[in-house]
């Protein structure tokens, strides 16, 4: 399914680049919290130290990866540096912002601290670095927009696990 979404795009020269996974995963993590309880395995929660939170921005790089722990999120932070200072910046600073309005909003502090609000920042925001003010403006946008579609998500999860 990601697939043909992915060729939808592609046939248009519309850049989506992990919207098409992105959507598909969503789709069948919500399906299977709604329709299929009894089969979804419920994951360890991690227990975080208060040193931890200090750390969510290099978590979210890790997350970009699907890793969690602060020496993966390091080492791609310093892959993405060699290839692109600004990249890298970029989106240390998205994964900043994203955590920091995450917890204003009230999200939840351990999936912060892990970097999960902070992964589609980092993406965005690597996307479109470059040193001219129209990518700065639509870094900044992007970033907001992956933000608030992360508290959303969250917020559906959160309401069909209730039902």
């Amino acid at each position: 399914l990601a697939a043909i979404i992915q060729n939808f795009f592609i046939k248009r020269e519309i850049p989506v680049f992990t919207l098409p996974f992105v959507l598909v995963t969503w789709a069948i993590i919500f399906m299977a919290n709604k329709y299929f309880v009894e089969f979804v395995a419920l994951p360890e929660i991690a227990v975080l130290s208060t040193n931890d939170y200090f750390f969510f921005a290099l978590k979210g790089y890790g997350q970009v990866i699907f890793q969690d722990s602060l020496l993966s999120g390091l080492i791609f932070f310093v892959a993405v540096f060699i290839s692109s200072p600004i990249a890298a910046l970029y989106g240390l600073a998205a994964a900043l912002l994203s955590g920091i309005i995450a917890l204003s909003v009230s999200a939840p502090i351990d999936n912060v601290g892990i970097g999960l609000f902070s992964f589609n920042a980092v993406l965005c925001a690597i996307v479109f670095a470059n040193d001219k003010l129209v990518d700065a403006e639509l870094w900044f946008a992007s970033t907001n927009i992956s933000i608030c579609v992360g508290v959303v998500y969250h917020s559906i999860m959160e309401k069909a696990k209730k039902q």
